[in-house]
């Protein structure tokens, strides 16, 4: 877990820069949506290490265990809502909805933030 709080601060960076991004070069630009996809990786190689640590947390301390199995709840669907999104933001339609589109991004940033933020209170 020595990662997680620079892995924490990179997730964090990257969302704070997202939408004045999404201001100076387009809401449907080749940038943002390469930004989009690096952080998309980036959550999805942490969110398993995370998963990882919560499940052997979890094992090791039984009491752990209703804790460890709201977590699973809560990312799978802050998993299952941002592949979601992804599929119904292409390029065509952030552009044609910038508005609705940067709503979306800020709810979802609001999620990462609080997912962040457990991880934080309960493994680090």
């Amino acid at each position: 877990m020595s990662g997680v709080p620079a892995e924490h601060d990179d997730l964090r960076r990257r969302m704070a820069r997202f939408l004045p991004l999404m201001d100076s070069t387009g809401h449907a630009s080749g940038v943002l949506l390469r930004e989009r996809l690096e952080f998309s990786r980036i959550f999805q190689t942490h969110s398993q290490e995370e998963q990882r640590a919560v499940a052997a947390r979890a094992a090791a301390e039984p009491g752990f265990a209703p804790t460890a199995a709201v977590y699973r709840e809560q990312l799978d669907r802050l998993r299952a809502d941002y592949s979601a999104h992804i599929a119904h933001w292409p390029p065509a339609a952030i552009r044609d909805d910038a508005a609705g589109y940067r709503a979306a991004v800020v709810s979802l940033q609001r999620r990462f933030h609080d997912l962040l933020a457990w991880e934080e209170r309960h493994l680090l």
